[in-house]
């Protein structure tokens, strides 16, 4: 089975939600299947003690991108 792992750095946690069943359905008219799909929410960060997401928010999204060039961001996320 071939996996395809989709990034996504957005404003806050909500996003993840909105955002996921479309990029399936666009990946889904692609020939990808939903159990080929997986998600990996970068940003907002999953605080790891209390589960929570931390802030959020336009400016962190334009913090991370600013932060990760677009040449660094496979070999962090996805190697």
């Amino acid at each position: 089975m071939r996996e395809l792992v989709v990034g996504l750095v957005v404003e806050g946690k909500t996003d993840y939600e909105v955002l996921k069943p479309f990029i399936a359905q666009t990946l889904a008219n692609q020939g990808y299947s939903s159990s080929e799909i997986v998600f990996l929410e970068i940003q907002p960060e999953l605080d790891a003690t209390s589960r929570q997401h931390r802030d959020g928010g336009w400016t962190r999204v334009m913090q991370w991108c600013l932060a990760h060039p677009p040449e660094d961001r496979d070999q962090l996320y996805f190697e």
